[in-house]
């Protein structure tokens, strides 16, 4: 039952501030190919004078996008309630509203008009409404004209440019540009003969396309591509996460000049597989450094993947740290176990838990280890072995104390009834607790289409207001906080409950506390969005990085979710919510708004469009993204309900509205990939759910290890990624959640035992 609690929830909802795409209203096709992969997943690689080709391809401004922000500012977006947010966010946040209106509007015009001069551009310099993209369009605009210099001050202006929300891979492609219009001749030429320290920030998936980039790069000049700018802990750490793609050789280790442990390492990390033998007969023993080791062992264990005696081998080799002869024991005693061999598997098993009782091992191998042991205990549960179970149980219940005991103890107590012993009964008083205990104990409701009924329910619901439930809360918190600022606070809350127009009040409300320019680029998404229908991709919320930024805050929290509610940001409300305390509310109140609900617009509209139930694509897209439409994973999964980028026509990278950053767009294909799995796996959702996170391949591997039709709950606790067993853990209960918030007929839950 391992589900997320509100501290790691709001971590992660911070943490995702940081892994965004600054898409729309620009399209800039070199970077949008190069962040979905497409760059490099070709052979050869198409260079100009070492970089890649199209590198140079101007951005051009999305029309859409620019047409609506036009009539936004000029007041052509009138709602029910009265004028677009846009506008009622500078009513109640500017001095002289009219003069912002027309400031924006020059900004809008300036960046869309493909005449305008570099000097045009320039006079509306720092923007808020357009930030980052004017530049952009200042650095394309001098290129075109001619003016080297220009653009390339742009281009380091970029590459050095921070804001919060940035992607690391967007300064590393303007340090690219920076080179290569130098190399044209706008000042000295701008040689590498180590890797672009831009390259360095890269998360694992940018790094990987970066370094195919880099070899090519060295070999078009016949420089060695091994070459960091140090050998310190961040490139090697930068160098273990690259991957086996860059073609590199045991003659390029030679030509490193690195120290031998270092060779050692990094060759372990970056040679293809089919040269580790060899690499590994010339570095027989592993690095005494931690770090290196590590690295070292990871190609160890790619070299002998599958065998038992392999990692048999490893674990009994001399220099190598307890903590990793405790996990390849482990991974030994795994692959016994699978083939039948019972007692090797329990030798194997027993050296893993003597390290475990003498206190060795990281917190995760250590964590891994007992979640084996529980693997183990299911699938001698799967087979009627129940006497085995019980002798696993108990090796684990003697290797382990303190926190580690006590943890197995309760992931483990599940499987009491079935070994036969007493099990405490669920707790029924709270339903997000039942909802974990029917999905751990298999017992989930299938899943199957959205009938009406689920939609009508799904409408209704997303359509209740929350406007007097986050005054109130407000007014708790005012309450607690000292000085006339809460108090004034409190008086203008006090307003917005019963107000004609909530959104307005609202507005009014939080304006004062809110000293950021550049929300207003953010309302004026949320109109554009609702003028297009979805046919423009929103840029990213600001909240969650404002929310970080807030602290322990709690007033200033509080207001910046009055502007995600109004602004209908799922993902800063989210985030907003997650950290606020539930002074004033029921837990159910809080509920609504740490579960959110679409409100009028192209997101709810996809959904009810759906196949699917609304609230498991909602429970997945809360789990996959966050609810933020630009998020990108460390993998390359896109969007909202984080698609890999194959599954979309040009991998995603699209102008427009068919760009992966739009919402509806990713809806579409998710709720796609779900129906597969649901009629791939007859509405099993546990199965369903691992094939959509972790692949159909490994989800069927799973189930032909327990020898077909495992239960729910064993298959549940068989699955071999730890974090493919927590997202579906977690996707089922907060789909449960969800269902339990939308109301709507009550599913049927599940057998216990298949």
């Amino acid at each position: 039952m391992r589900h997320a609690n509100r501290l790691v929830l709001a971590a992660c909802c911070l943490a995702l501030a940081a892994t965004r795409t600054f898409a729309a209203p620009l399209f800039d096709p070199w970077l949008e190919r190069f962040q979905v992969g497409a760059v490099t997943s070709t052979a050869p690689l198409r260079l100009e004078d070492g970089y890649p080709a199209g590198l140079l391809a101007p951005a051009r401004p999305d029309t859409a996008w620019v047409r609506a922000a036009l009539r936004c500012l000029d007041g052509g977006d009138a709602t029910p309630t009265g004028t677009g947010l846009a506008r009622r966010w500078l009513a109640a946040r500017a001095g002289k509203p009219d003069e912002a209106l027309q400031a924006a509007r020059r900004a809008v015009q300036a960046f869309a008009d493909t005449n305008a001069t570099l000097a045009d551009l320039r006079a509306v310099d720092g923007a808020a409404v357009l930030d980052g993209e004017l530049a952009v369009r200042r650095f394309f605009t001098a290129l075109k004209g001619g003016d080297l210099s220009a653009a390339r001050a742009e281009a380091d202006g970029l590459a050095a440019r921070q804001a919060p929300g940035l992607e690391p891979r967007e300064p590393f492609v303007w340090g690219l540009r920076a080179r290569r219009v130098a190399r044209l001749g706008a000042g000295p030429a701008a040689e590498s003969s180590v890797v672009w320290p831009e390259a360095l920030p890269l998360p694992s998936y940018d790094a990987g396309n970066a370094w195919l980039l880099w070899v090519a790069y060295s070999r078009e000049r016949g420089q060695p591509p091994l070459a960091v700018a140090s050998t310190s802990d961040a490139w090697r750490g930068w160098l273990a996460g690259v991957g086996r793609g860059g073609g590199i050789s045991s003659r390029d280790l030679i030509a490193s000049g690195w120290p031998e442990p270092w060779r050692a390492a990094v060759g372990a990390a970056v040679l293809p597989t089919g040269d580790l033998d060899e690499h590994f007969r010339r570095y027989r023993t592993p690095p005494v450094d931690a770090d290196l080791q590590g690295m070292w062992v990871a190609g160890y264990r790619a070299s002998r993947k599958g065998s038992a005696a392999g990692y048999e081998e490893i674990a009994a080799m001399p220099g190598l740290r307890p903590t990793w002869c405790l996990d390849f024991w482990r991974r030994g005693a795994e692959l016994r176990l699978l083939a039948g061999q019972d007692a090797p598997a329990r030798r194997d098993l027993d050296r893993a838990l003597a390290l475990a009782r003498a206190g060795e091992g990281t917190s995760a191998t250590r964590r891994r280890l007992r979640q084996w042991l529980e693997q183990a205990m299911v699938l001698y549960i799967s087979q009627g072995n129940l006497a085995d179970a019980r002798a696993i149980r108990d090796a684990g219940r003697a290797a382990f104390s303190g926190q580690d005991l006590a943890t197995f103890t309760a992931e483990t107590r599940q499987w009491e009834a079935r070994l036969g012993g007493a099990t405490e009964a669920p707790d029924t008083t709270d339903g997000a607790a039942r909802a974990v205990w029917l999905v751990a104990t298999g017992r989930a409701p299938a899943a199957r289409p959205a009938g009406s009924a689920e939609r009508a329910a799904f409408a209704a619901a997303a359509n209740r207001p929350l406007w007097d439930l986050w005054a109130q809360w407000g007014l708790s918190l005012a309450d607690s906080a000292s000085g006339e600022r809460g108090a004034a606070y409190a008086r203008r809350l006090a307003a917005v409950r019963g107000a004609p127009d909530p959104v307005g009040a609202a507005l009014a409300a939080v304006a004062p506390l809110l000293d950021e320019s550049r929300l207003l680029g953010q309302a004026l998404d949320a109109d554009i969005a609702r003028l297009t229908g979805g046919g423009t991709a929103p840029r990213p919320s600001l909240v969650p990085s404002l929310v970080q930024k807030a602290g322990h805050d709690t007033v200033q929290i509080h207001a910046l979710l009055g502007f995600a509610l109004a602004a209908g940001d799922l993902r800063g409300t989210l985030g907003a919510a997650s950290l606020l305390p539930q002074r004033g509310l029921t837990a159910a109140d809080r509920r609504l708004f740490l579960y959110p609900l679409p409100g009028p617009g192209p997101v709810r509209e996809a959904l009810l469009a759906a196949n699917n139930d609304p609230a498991l694509l909602l429970a997945v897209a809360r789990n996959e993204s966050l609810f933020e439409a630009g998020v990108r994973s460390w993998a390359g999964a896109l969007g909202w309900m984080q698609i890999m980028p194959f599954h979309y026509e040009r991998r995603g990278a699209l102008p427009g509205a068919r760009h992966w950053t739009n919402a509806p767009v990713s809806i579409a294909a998710g709720d796609r990939l779900l129906a597969d799995g649901v009629r791939r796996y007859r509405g099993d959702p546990y199965r369903m759910l691992a094939a959509y996170n972790a692949g159909p391949e490994a989800t069927d591997r799973w189930d032909r290890q327990l020898g077909g039709h495992a239960a729910r709950d064993v298959y549940l606790a068989w699955i071999g990624y730890p974090e493919t067993r927590q997202y579906v853990e977690k996707v089922l209960t907060d789909r449960a959640i969800y269902q339990a918030i939308i109301g709507g007929p009550a599913p049927a839950t599940g057998p216990a035992h298949d």
